[in-house]
């Protein structure tokens, strides 16, 4: 029955799978033959795309059609626990959200592999890209689990986005009066769903940062799976 669910979710999010896979590596191949930025630049620029904008993208699609269509309670109805049922959705959307990325790094390393970033480093930036891209599609599918559209699901991510960079702001700003530095808002992000990034530019021990994430991602999503039994919530 679960590798059932599996296959179904499968035929639903693969056309995300190939938008996805075409537009990063569209941008990526474009982006390194004209050379019109910073190799870098353009590695980070897809990086943000394909860790954030498209996560968001197929968290929306995730849980909410499922409630707007009235086919979330035949599938919780199912000879299977609500968990697994959010388990096969979540294991499908973390495939299409990582192997876009996925690809793009290995392009990248093919156009322009040790031209301006050595190998190690482009390794690292997309590992840390598709990192990324699981912790927010973890909070973002979390945030909407419940929703009864996919905008009020895609609203509920932008609102988790947004309290997110409100707090980190804020932080910077505390920590820059107060200590007349940053430093301590690094460990206010590494609780985020952005919080990966901080090992490319922050001095977090990088084990910290790698081990609050995976305690974070366990606690966000058993919080998905224990929301996905409830009835969705009703539009006014």
């Amino acid at each position: 029955m679960w590798q059932a669910l599996v296959w179904k979710e499968w035929r639903e999010q693969r056309w995300r799978l190939y938008f996805g896979t075409a537009l990063l590596a569209t941008f990526t191949v474009i982006g390194l033959r004209t050379r019109l930025i910073p190799d870098e630049h353009l590695v980070s620029m897809t990086i943000m795309v394909g860790g954030i904008l498209f996560p968001l993208m197929v968290a929306m699609g995730l849980v909410a059609p499922e409630r707007s269509e009235g086919t979330m309670v035949r599938l919780l109805a199912l000879p299977v626990r609500p968990w697994q049922v959010l388990a096969a959705k979540g294991l499908v959307g973390a495939a299409v959200c990582a192997a876009p990325i996925l690809i793009s790094g290995l392009l990248a390393m093919l156009v322009a592999g040790n031209r301006e970033l050595p190998w190690d480093e482009l390794i690292a930036l997309y590992s840390v890209g598709i990192g990324l891209a699981l912790a927010v599609f973890a909070w973002f599918t979390a945030a909407g689990v419940r929703q009864p559209s996919e905008a009020r699901a895609g609203i509920a991510g932008i609102i988790i986005f947004a309290l997110w960079a409100l707090l980190i702001g804020i932080g910077t700003m505390i920590g820059i009066e107060i200590f007349h530095e940053a430093t301590q808002v690094e460990w206010v992000a590494i609780f985020s769903p952005f919080g990966l990034v901080m090992l490319v530019e922050s001095s977090a021990p990088p084990a910290a940062v790698i081990a609050i994430q995976l305690a974070m991602f366990a606690v966000v999503w058993a919080w998905a799976a224990w929301r996905i039994g409830k009835p969705g919530k009703v539009v006014a």
